[in-house]
């Protein structure tokens, strides 16, 4: 089990309650690359940019967490496409 929880910031005695959610959805993803030199001379790159926008979506966890609850959200770990992958095994 694998759960997502999320908490506004907001004093206790303001936070409104628990929400059974699923996940947000990115509006916009303007990301950039900055890119740096560690101690040791090596480059390196921070994926950053601008603060992401979120679709405010009825159920998601962002929505539940700008109404002032917390957001727990139920996540999965096996991302293989099982039935391909049985169709593969046949392939020989």
């Amino acid at each position: 089990m694998l759960l997502n929880i999320n908490v506004p910031f907001l004093p206790l005695a303001e936070c409104k309650g628990v929400r059974i959610t699923r996940l947000g959805t990115r509006a916009s993803t303007r990301t950039r690359w900055v890119r740096n030199v560690d101690p040791r001379g090596r480059d390196y790159f921070w994926i950053g940019g601008e603060d992401p926008v979120w679709r405010p979506d009825e159920g998601t966890d962002f929505h539940s967490v700008d109404a002032g609850y917390v957001s727990i959200t139920p996540l999965q770990l096996e991302l293989t496409d099982q039935v391909l992958r049985a169709d593969m095994m046949s392939w020989g």
